[in-house]
């Protein structure tokens, strides 16, 4: 048996390694359990919801546009493009290795304290929460990751027709601050983003906000309160529900808290992202090192690969003032 790089596991821990990815793998769906339960209080949606969930290094994540009748004029042969994602169009991160669980030998043998199950589940706990964190991070990597038609998923001049680059295009893509004249319009926006044979799409209404922490209260006051202020009635009540990541508060000085997203993600089958668990959280033995205290620290660390690949930016609208 044999842990990260394959380092070997002493054959005094290797029951007491069985043992750790058992309570991690408990510790991990409790700390999901957690992090649901939050939002569900909230009657929120989480980052997850956002993307469509594959997981294994053999998924092969291939998006593909329906293809309509060939228009007058048009002399392609009507095939259906597909999309697989390369180097380009991905975001992929690791997870950061300084989620370590460190163990001195001497309470490794009954763990009276409970120092090794504390570490387990504080590891467990960090790292699912750095999965969302990660698809809350990647989502912005769309500002520069290209898509189907070679541009940025996120561009003022995407192709309707990926056949003819020659016909109009459409932009996912806008400048406005967050207010409700201005969701309003980028909504009207959304909606008008054609089919690839440029004919209306009569189902695509956004239906969630994306904002950061700052803009929260915003967002609540553009589409969750019933009235304005004055007493009319809102009109923008319940037309998309909103979804928080915070983690766009905390990046690059602020840069993109004033952010936001329209996207579609009511369907199971057909979201504008998809989220890849290529490498699943895991714990592995990393071997031992010498401290100060007499005698030897064990490691243990958490593991994981995530990607996100950006498939149709017909389903998603970004706007930063």
């Amino acid at each position: 048996m044999s842990g990260f790089n394959n380092v070997p596991i002493p054959e005094e821990l290797r029951e007491l390694h069985a043992t750790v990815e058992v309570a991690f793998e408990k510790a991990k769906g409790a700390a999901e359990a957690d992090v649901r339960s939050i939002y569900e209080s909230k009657k929120r949606k989480t980052a997850l919801d956002l993307v469509k969930v594959t997981s294994g290094k053999t998924a092969k994540i291939v998006h593909s546009i329906p293809t309509m009748a060939a228009r007058p004029g048009d002399t392609q042969d009507g095939a259906m493009p597909v999309f697989t994602p390369g180097a380009a169009s991905v975001s992929s991160r690791a997870l950061p290795t300084g989620y370590i669980i460190e163990v001195h030998y001497s309470d490794l043998r009954d763990d009276i304290w409970g120092i090794l199950q504390d570490g387990i589940e504080g590891a467990a706990s960090e790292a699912v929460n750095w999965k969302y964190t990660t698809i809350a991070l990647q989502m912005l990597d769309g500002l520069t990751a290209l898509t189907v038609d070679g541009k940025t998923f996120f561009a003022t001049d995407h192709h309707v027709n990926l056949r003819d680059t020659k016909l109009n295009s459409f932009s996912n893509k806008l400048t406005l601050a967050l207010n409700a004249d201005n969701f309003a319009a980028a909504r009207t926006a959304f909606r008008k983003i054609p089919r690839e044979n440029g004919l209306p799409r009569y189902d695509n209404a956004p239906d969630v906000l994306v904002v950061s922490a700052k803009n929260e209260t915003l967002a609540e006051s553009i589409v969750a309160n019933p009235t304005l202020f004055g007493g009319a009635s809102n009109p923008n009540k319940d037309k998309a529900e909103i979804v928080v990541l915070p983690e766009w508060d905390g990046i690059s000085s602020g840069a993109y808290e004033d952010a936001w997203m329209l996207m579609k993600t009511s369907s199971s089958i057909q979201k504008p992202m998809v989220f890849n668990e290529r490498e699943p959280l895991g714990i592995t033995y990393i071997g031992a090192k010498q401290t100060k205290v007499p005698g030897l620290t064990h490691q243990w660390m958490v593991y994981g690969e995530m990607v996100l690949a950006f498939v149709d930016p017909r389903l998603a609208l970004y706007s930063k003032p």
